[in-house]
């Protein structure tokens, strides 16, 4: 098996970090040595094995990284030992660390980083002379830290895509071809999670890498659930499919209670009702926002769509309105504005999930008006320019106004998260969703709430 095998050593500068590497979780193409190095840092405690080579040295015997040639001459890449070789080239400054970890990386002297930078390497044939190698070190039954739970199931995926039958990785990676297939469907059920519609902070969650995602598996492998959604898998052909748009909606609701809702007290062997007792299906919204019965107080409207007498949002009529599901708030206005006071009686009334694109526009007069009151009580804008939804957000975050800092990181996270897309559906650039505007609302709720 290593007849082919060779040991040398090679310039540090001649070896290039591996853009293939199991470590690397998630949907996202690396395409520079930069954002692996950043990924390492984030995800795989790269500072702390930093340390361990400038408190112990290089270690020569511990490690010896195996590399295969590049297409590039004189290039190779490194295959197993990657967190070890971008420790190297940022200790030697062959790399440069992202600005946040820039005080992780210590100076050495012009002595050690001599040593660095010459590396004792196995030299393998191929990449696939390594597979038994890697999947042995890291799959469960090696010496080495294991892949994580996304990683195992990402590593078999990868070479299933570029064409290996089943029989190989169940030969390479030492497990059943059963277990094949069940980690190939898993990772396929991932994928269709990063393809539904997240925030940032959402996303950033799901392509963590320490991410477990067995507890919606789990729930899916209980009899009726996969049904109920409309979820179909196919395991000869080892593919997963959805019914519907409504059906993928109902997908979303299961990830977002069991790995997303931190309020959500649900696990995999929680019962249909436990997780979806919340969850309202398009039709049924629908339905509520149908036609208005004979008895629908303050909703009646005249034949023109206007609202007929005594509809009047000062009127006490406005304090028995029971609001719809999907709308955005239902507080009373305890501060002194007669317009949140019509903002927010409306915000009670329309419903997100028929209306998004209305929602989305009251969502962001809501919150840029209650802002923009907050920033008068504080005597804020002692010029007095015009301020917008953004300007309104950064006074706020800015020592001029007094806020909490639990009141500050929802401004903070909101303007990350939400800012661009309520800008965009409101001026027509993108098309409001229900999902995302709720998303949104979500998340400056607790702000609305203790400030309205």
């Amino acid at each position: 098996m290593f007849s082919k095998f060779s040991y040398e050593q090679l310039p540090l500068a001649s070896i290039d970090l591996d853009s293939q590497n199991p470590r690397l979780v998630g949907d996202a193409d690396f395409t520079s040595e930069t954002e692996i190095v950043d990924y390492l840092f984030e995800h795989e405690a790269l500072a702390d094995l930093i340390s361990k080579i400038v408190a112990e040295g290089k270690n020569r015997g511990a490690e010896q990284p195996y590399v295969i040639k590049a297409k590039s001459k004189n290039r190779y890449i490194v295959i197993e030992g990657n967190r070890r070789v971008a420790s190297y080239k940022l200790l030697t400054g062959e790399l440069t660390a992202p600005a946040e970890y820039a005080d992780k990386v210590p100076d050495i002297s012009d002595e050690f980083a001599d040593t660095l930078r010459v590396v004792d390497v196995t030299i393998a044939p191929s990449r696939s002379s390594l597979d038994k190698i890697v999947a042995r070190a890291h799959f469960g039954r090696g010496e080495k830290e294991r892949w994580k739970y996304l990683g195992n199931r990402q590593a078999i995926y990868k070479r299933w895509k570029d064409g290996e039958k089943l029989l190989s990785l169940s030969r390479t990676f030492e497990i059943s071809k059963s277990d094949v297939r069940d980690y190939l469907i898993e990772y396929l059920i991932y994928l269709e999670a990063l393809k539904l519609d997240w925030t940032p902070s959402e996303r950033e969650k799901l392509t963590d890498p320490k991410l477990q995602f067995n507890p919606p598996i789990r729930f899916l492998q209980t009899s009726g659930h996969r049904s109920a959604i409309g979820m179909t898998i196919d395991r000869t052909n080892v593919s997963v499919d959805f019914k519907d748009s409504e059906s993928k909606s109902k997908f979303k609701h299961l990830i977002w209670k069991m790995l997303l809702d931190e309020d959500a007290n649900v696990k995999a062997t929680s019962d249909w009702d436990a997780v979806f007792s919340d969850y309202q299906s398009n039709d049924e919204a629908g339905e509520e926002e149908g036609g208005q019965s004979s008895d629908s107080g303050n909703e009646a409207s005249d034949e023109n769509g206007q609202d007929k007498e005594g509809d009047d949002p000062s009127e006490d009529s406005k304090s028995k309105y029971s609001p719809k599901k999907y709308a955005l708030f239902e507080y009373d206005v305890t501060i002194k504005s007669g317009l949140l006071e019509q903002l927010m009686y409306e915000a009670g009334r329309l419903s997100a999930n028929s209306y998004p694109a209305s929602a989305t526009s009251l969502l962001r007069s809501v919150v840029e008006a209650l802002l923009k009151h907050i920033i008068d009580e504080n005597d804020a804008n002692k010029n007095d320019v015009q301020l917008s939804l953004e300007k309104s957000l950064d006074l706020c975050l800015s020592n001029a106004v007094q806020l909490s800092k639990p009141d500050k990181k929802i401004l903070k996270n909101f303007k990350k998260d939400h800012l661009d897309y309520l800008n965009l559906g409101v001026h027509g650039n993108v098309i409001p969703h229900r999902d995302r505007t709720l998303a949104a609302r979500n998340s400056i709720d607790p702000f609305v709430k203790k400030h309205i």
